[in-house]
């Protein structure tokens, strides 16, 4: 009597236990691994998200600047927004920013560097910036690339010879 030889079944590849756990193990590294370069890529495209550029190096010169900030507060200057030099609590929108600085007598700060960091605040990644000198009356008007309604930012530095004036302003800007 003759044996009939049965032919071994075939597994398929995936199915074979020391194909499966290490792929399984594989994936489960892999799965977080590419969220987070996903994530990463998205946080970076995304304007409403912004990174502060040398955070680490204004970290460390922390104590520094808040020594410039109570300066910059003793000074007693003013910094005015608007039109006319009055403080206005809307800006129109796209037309050139006028900043209007006065000393603590209420006189003009006259040929004082101004420089301002401008951004909306719901897309801080789309930043502007602008430099100019004030007039003898105090003024400069600044163009500024902002197209969008909506609360801005405006971080302004005031320079004359050794005075630094510092002051950071949220206005909304309306068409």
């Amino acid at each position: 009597m003759t044996m009939a030889i049965q032919p071994e079944t075939q597994q398929v590849f995936w199915k074979r236990p020391h194909i499966l756990y290490p792929g399984m193990v594989v994936l489960l590294l892999a799965i977080p691994i590419f969220a987070n370069f996903y994530l990463m890529f998205r946080a970076k495209a995304d304007p409403a998200f912004f990174v502060e550029k040398d955070y680490y190096k204004k970290a460390v010169a922390w104590d520094g600047t808040q020594a410039e900030r109570r300066a910059s507060e003793h000074l007693g200057w003013q910094l005015r927004l608007g039109p006319a030099g009055q403080q206005a609590m809307t800006l129109p929108l796209g037309q050139p920013l006028r900043l209007v600085v006065q000393d603590r007598a209420g006189q003009p700060v006259a040929n004082a560097a101004v420089e301002v960091l401008a951004f909306h605040n719901a897309r801080a990644a789309e930043q502007w910036t602008a430099k100019g000198t004030t007039d003898a009356s105090g003024v400069v008007s600044l163009p500024l690339g902002w197209h969008k309604p909506g609360l801005h930012e405006f971080q302004v530095r005031v320079t004359r010879g050794s005075d630094v004036f510092l002051q950071t302003v949220q206005r909304d800007a309306v068409q």
